[in-house]
This record gives structure tokens, sequence and C-alpha cells, in this order.
């Protein structure tokens, strides 16, 4: 069942990394609390955050969530407060400045693309074995919720899948705030101490926080002679479980361009040690990513992260350049993470336009495992009202500059016998409302969920065949029946349940689009 959804998705970028506290609202560059006394920060870009919109994890009571009319917005305000709190000298540098974020990675909710047994499949041909496993990470959404939970799966995966990049981002910006924060401690105003052409080392201020396992090699600040971009470069080695690694992460900040409040840039490459190694030979992988950032106006940011493995250590993937506004004093020769590097392992795209007061937007995040997939796995969501949401699934164009974010089929047969990679104008879809009780997003109700189909080619099993797969999830084929993995569009106990264009829609990109959600575009 397809439920027609009006115009006015909005999508939260959020860290929520901490417990939610009171009610706020917003200003031209911090989000304010009524709880502390913020003051705005010049040449940082305090209204950027990253997470998944769907991670309510912290919300706390049904009070605060009517109090906000917004129910992601206190994860939002408390992760900003977090950096402001370290900016405004409340709490301390080292109880902030935790290294071991930028390890966090991505991973799957279990409700998501899980491992598949099956027997006598119908697409086996020639000597290809018809029994087998199919790997997880190729099914798409196979059950409605969360294993254990109300959660709608949509949620839960996205969830999932912007964890580590959420907590990369957020330490990347905390390491920057540290340093403004150090530069303070030093006796210095901000941001008026620094002068129009300074250049500032802070090795030794940094280095005297005493952060654990971290020693500090870079650390510097600059602002341009016209006084309006700032510049910030940290370098340091991380001993993680005995092994030294090194870290380095670059930020330009600036307010150049009079068409926008500010624009930025921040990358960072993260050297790591990786089991199983994925696509490289060695367990040595390089993390990259980027954050390309502008914020239009008060009710308008645009931003797209980026992050890919490249394999052994101190491998530099972030040199494509930059394609930032006419006016801006950012250049070409600033780069972000390239597709076209030697990555080998989870390249990822996510890209937002919202309005950072009221939280409106919309949301695209794309994945590809390894660069010789045929095409990347998709995400679209979007939030309808305060509570009422709608997302996507689906496969799209293999990630490179001209990625754009969309849906463009659906693939149901990724890695089995005689599986095929042509797409079909199919997507899986989810509704979804939050429940201020479980605190969770969830199926909205029995027809919210078009996400049924039968591992095959055509994505569909008639039960003529003895072909039977693990449906339960229970690791154990002997309780399956035909009546249990026939998937068609009559008679099976199990409908053909996936999105398809209707009406006006020749393409699934179509339908998703009809329906409400308008692709986000790059900053």
């Amino acid at each position: 069942m397809q439920r027609r959804l009006s115009l006015g998705y909005f999508v939260v970028l959020i860290f929520g990394l901490v417990a939610c506290g009171g009610s706020g609202s917003g200003s031209s560059n911090l989000r304010i609390s009524t709880s502390v006394n913020r003051a705005e920060v010049t040449g940082f870009p305090s209204s950027v955050a990253v997470a998944s919109p769907t991670d309510t994890s912290t919300i706390a009571t049904a009070s605060l969530l009517a109090s906000r009319a917004l129910n992601s917005a206190c994860v939002y305000e408390q992760a900003v407060e977090r950096i402001d709190n370290l900016l405004a000298g409340r709490t301390p540098i080292r109880n902030n400045f935790t290294p071991e974020l930028f390890y966090q990675q991505d991973v799957d909710a279990e409700c998501y693309g899980p491992q598949l047994k099956y027997k006598n499949h119908p697409d086996a041909s020639g000597s290809q074995s018809d029994d087998g496993t199919l790997p997880s990470g190729d099914l798409g959404i196979w059950t409605e919720t969360e294993n254990g939970t109300s959660e709608a799966c949509i949620a839960a995966q996205l969830n999932a899948r912007l964890s580590g990049v959420r907590d990369r981002n957020f330490i990347a910006l905390m390491s920057v705030a540290s340093m403004i924060r150090a530069f303070i401690n030093a006796g210095n105003s901000w941001p008026s101490a620094l002068a129009a052409g300074d250049v500032v080392n802070l090795v030794a201020e940094m280095n005297a926080l005493g952060v654990a396992n971290t020693t500090f090699t870079e650390a510097t600040m600059a602002l341009n002679t016209s006084g309006d971009t700032w510049t910030y470069r940290l370098v340091f080695r991380y001993t993680r479980s005995g092994t030294p690694y090194n870290i380095e992460l670059d930020l330009v900040h600036t307010t150049a361009d009079a068409t926008v409040e500010y624009e930025g840039l921040l990358t960072f490459k993260i050297d790591s040690t990786l089991s199983p190694s994925g696509n490289c030979s060695t367990t040595d992988i390089t993390q990259n990513g980027s954050l390309h950032y502008t914020k239009l106006s008060d009710g308008e940011i645009r931003l797209q992260s980026r992050s890919a493995q490249l394999c052994g250590h101190g491998a530099d993937g972030i040199t494509l350049a930059l394609t930032p506004s006419s006016t801006s004093s950012l250049t070409s020769a600033d780069k972000i993470v390239d597709p076209d590097s030697d990555w080998q392992n989870n390249f990822s795209i996510f890209t937002a336009n919202l309005n950072p007061e009221t939280l409106l937007g919309s949301y695209s995040y794309v994945w590809q495992a390894g660069p010789e997939d045929s095409h990347s796995r998709v995400m679209n969501l979007g939030i309808e009202t305060s509570t009422v949401g709608e997302g996507y699934f689906g496969f799209g164009d293999p990630v490179d500059t001209a990625s754009d974010g969309s849906i463009k089929g659906f693939i149901c047969n990724w890695a089995g016998p005689g599986n095929n990679h042509t797409l079909l104008q199919y997507a899986q879809r989810q509704n979804i409302t939050f429940n201020a009780s479980s605190k969770l997003y969830e199926p909205t109700n029995a027809a919210a969920s078009d996400i049924v189909y039968a591992p095959t080619v055509a994505c569909t099993y008639d039960g003529s065949d003895t072909f039977l797969y693990d449906r339960d999830l229970d690791d154990d084929l002997n309780d399956e029946t035909l009546a249990t993995v026939s998937v068609d569009n009559t008679t099976s106990t199990l409908r053909f349940d996936l999105m398809v264009p209707t009406g006006s829609a020749n393409t699934i990109t179509e339908q998703i689009i009809n329906r409400g959600f308008n692709q986000p575009v790059y900053p």
C-alpha cells in the first residue's frame, strides 16, 4: 500500500551524543538554550552538525517534545551545546577531546540485509550450486522493525549507517573548538586577539592539556589578511591498544562571500587498522573524510559529507577540486574526498539542505562497499511533520563525481545464483511516526511499509518449484514451506509489495519525487 505524502519534509542533522536537556530557540549562529548563556562564535561553523534525523535515543520526555514541537531538536541542541560549553570554558578540553570517536565505524541494523540461507534457488544454472547463504548487506529492508523493538527498519538502518559519520564529524569539529579554547586559555580574547594576517602555533598549549595517549605535532590557526577567512590545522598521534596512529584535520571557514553567512570545508585523514581488511591486501587503512557546508542564510544550510577508506597508512583521497560559489574565498584548490581516487572500502556520501532554525529540509545518504560494485545503495528520508515521515531504500548509480543521491531502482538478487544487477523500477518504502512513549520512529500503520519481495532476479516466486529460503531468519530451513516463501501478485501468503511508479511517474525516481521528496543539492 502507498500513501500520498504532502510536501514539506524536514531533515535534522544532529550529533546525538549527549543527553537531552532544556528547551530553546535559535540564533543566527548558535542554537540558544534557556538553561545557559550562549554567545555567538566567530570563525567557527556553530550551526553545522551531522547525524541521523531518526536517532532519538537520547530524547528524554514527551513533555520535552511538546515544548520543542520538534522531536529531534533536543538532541541537536544538546550536541551543539556540548561544543558551546567547551568554547565558553564551562567544560575542560580534556573532558571533551576524545580521539577514539575518530575510529567509530558505520554498521547495519539487524533488520537490514541479513545473511539468508536458501536451497534449490530457481535462478541457478549450469554448474552453479543452488544451495548456499546470501551474504549480509545485500537484501535491503527485510523485516519491518528492528529486531526486538518497534522501531521502523528505515529509521534503524539510517541511525546505524550514520553512526560512524556522526562521531567522526563531531570529534573533528570538537578538535577545532579545542584549539580555539586553548588559545583563549592562554590569555587571549576571541576573536579580537587573532588579527588579520596572524598565524598562531598552539602545539605547546595542546600538549599541555594532557589528553590521554595523544601527542600533538602540528596545531595552527590563522586569519587571512582580509580578516574574513580562518584556517585551522591539527596533526597528532593517538595510541590505541598500544599502537600509535596519525590523525590530521584541516578546516577553512570563511565569511568572504557577501551573499552567504558563511561557508567552509572540513577534511580529515585517520590512520587505522581494519580487520578483516575488506578489499585491501593489508589491515592498515586510512579513513578519509570531508564536509563542505554553506550557510546561505539563517533559514538555509546546504552541506555534503563524504567518507572513504583507502589502503595503507597516510593514503590521501582528498583530491577532488571543490566547487564553491563564484564569490567565495574557497577555490578549486580546496579538495574533498574523490570517488575517482584509489579508495577500496565503504565510500559514503550524504547531502542535506535544511533550515537550521526549524530543521525543515531534505536528505540523501549513499554508500558503496567497494569500487567494483555496479551500483550504490541509497536512502532518501524526510519528516513530513514534527512526528511523521517517510523513507525510501533502493539502488543508485555507482559513487562518482556525478552522483546525485537519487534512487534509480531495485535489485532483488544481488549475490545469489544467477544474480542480475539490471535495475527494476521498484523501491522499498516506509511511512513512520514518532512514538513519544517508546521514543522510536515506528511504522505508521499496517499499510505503512512496501518491503516484501523474494530474493530472485524477478523479485517474485510463485511456489512452482522447491525453492526455500530463511524468511523468518531463524537459521533453519526446516520450518519453511512454499506457503512461507512464495511471493507473487495474486495468491501467495506473502503478497509482492515494493513501491512502483504510478500515475504520471514513469520511473521510481519520479515516483519518490511525486510523493514530496525534494532531492537535496550539493552546497
